[in-house]
Parts: C-alpha cells; sequence; structure tokens
C-alpha cells in the first residue's frame, strides 16, 4: 500500500469523523475521490504547517498524529494540543484573506493527512448542509477550548497554569494520559510566564495531589478530567 493513496480504511475513518457526521457514504467517497483532495505525508518532526507555509485546506488525520503549538518556527512554544487520528485542523486558514498561520503544526511520528482545499470544502457546504453544520460545530468547540486555555494560562497561581498547559498537551478529556515535554525547564517556564522556582514547586504540588507523576520528560497524568478541572 502505498502512504500517498487512499485505502478502505481511510473512508472508514473520513466517514466517521466530526466534519462528514450524518452525511451519506456516496457523498463522503465523492469528496475523498475528488481531484482537488491531497494526501500528503509527514515524518517524525516535520513541521505540517508554519506561520507563512501553509495551504489554504482543511485537514484530516488518517494515520500518526501531531503537536501543535503556539510560538516560535521551530515550534518550541507554547503546546496548544496533540491531535490524534481523525482530527481536524486548519480552519483558521480557509474563507479569509490572511497570509500567517496561527500555529506551528509537526508530526509526532509517521504522519498521513488528507487535505481539502477550501473551494472543495466551499462546493461540499453547498451540496450537503450537514457539512456545514459539522463545520459550525467543530469551530464553536475550537472557540470553546481556546477561551479554556485563555483562562488557564491567566489563573492565579503556578500550579492551574501548569495544570492546564499538561492538560492541554492530550486529547483526552478523562482517564490517564501520557505526554512528553519537548523543551527545557527554562523554557517552559518563559512560556507560563513563570520562574523556575515556582515551576519546580507547581510540579511538585501536582505529584503531591496524585494528579501528575513525573519521570524526566515524560509526564504521566492520573486523572484528566480533575487536571483540567484544578
Amino acid at each position: 500500500m502505498k502512504l500517498n493513496q487512499w485505502t478502505e480504511a481511510d473512508l472508514e475513518l473520513l466517514k466517521g469523523t466530526f466534519l462528514f457526521s450524518g452525511v451519506s457514504p456516496e457523498r463522503v467517497k465523492r469528496a475523498a475521490e475528488d481531484a482537488r483532495c491531497r494526501i500528503g505525508v509527514f515524518q517524525k518532526g516535520e513541521v505540517i504547517y508554519d506561520r507563512t507555509h501553509f495551504r489554504k485546506s482543511l485537514g484530516v488525520l488518517l494515520r500518526g498524529s501531531v503537536e501543535v503549538h503556539k510560538g516560535g518556527e521551530d515550534g518550541r512554544g507554547l503546546m496548544l494540543s496533540i491531535l490524534e487520528t481523525g482530527s481536524l485542523f486548519g480552519a483558521a486558514a480557509l474563507f479569509n484573506e490572511t497570509e500567517r498561520y496561527v500555529t506551528v503544526l509537526s508530526a509526532r511520528e509517521l504522519t498521513r493527512i488528507v487535505f481539502f482545499p477550501q473551494e472543495l470544502v466551499s462546493d461540499l457546504m453547498q451540496e450537503d448542509f450537514r457539512i456545514v453544520t459539522n463545520y459550525m460545530c467543530f469551530l464553536s468547540g475550537r472557540i470553546r477550548f481556546l477561551n479554556d486555555r485563555i483562562e488557564g494560562l491567566a489563573a492565579g497561581n503556578a500550579a492551574g497554569k501548569l495544570a492546564f498547559f499538561l492538560a492541554g498537551g492530550t486529547e483526552q478529556v478523562r482517564g490517564t494520559a501520557e505526554i512528553r515535554l519537548n523543551r527545557s525547564v527554562t523554557a517552559l517556564a518563559e512560556s507560563l510566564d513563570l520562574g523556575r522556582a515556582s515551576l519546580y514547586r507547581a510540579f511538585r504540588e501536582l505529584e503531591e495531589a496524585g494528579l501528575i507523576r513525573q519521570e524526566g520528560r515524560t509526564i504521566y497524568i492520573s486523572d484528566v478530567e480533575a487536571l483540567r478541572n484544578l
């Protein structure tokens, strides 16, 4: 199987995504087979979008996972989230005239992505209003997510800021999770607007509360929901 070609598993995954919820399998298949649709393959660490290099397309992860950062071109800014298989991204590039993208996206592993260009997305919306509704719900969810992130970063204490940052590193909403920090303590402290000593205390507080366990740069979250609600 070539990584840049469709498979039956890809089509099944696409049917189950948020964008195509309630849409007929035939319409999903036609969208996937449209000549404007493209599949991209990215190696671990490869930048998919940055502030000046991006596509006017809506992306859907077919395989792998992607880190989303807010910050420098090298992706070492604040990590906002991790996108898993089936996730959508790229809405900020559609239906506007911006020449800069809002975040940096990079592959965490070998990753396959299908890109639906703006023109195709517009045509799909005109053909089926359910896609319009799904897209609006997706945007609404992203607004709520970003508001939560802003609230967390504006939290009055270091433990609250760190908790929101760590919870934002996974797409899970409850249960356990594991994330790996991709920056130094100094860089993380700066991105959270904290001193190094305050950051160390915040880690200790969360560990003593039983919410996380730290082993080097790997953080094991014991209760994602509790961490989000701290």
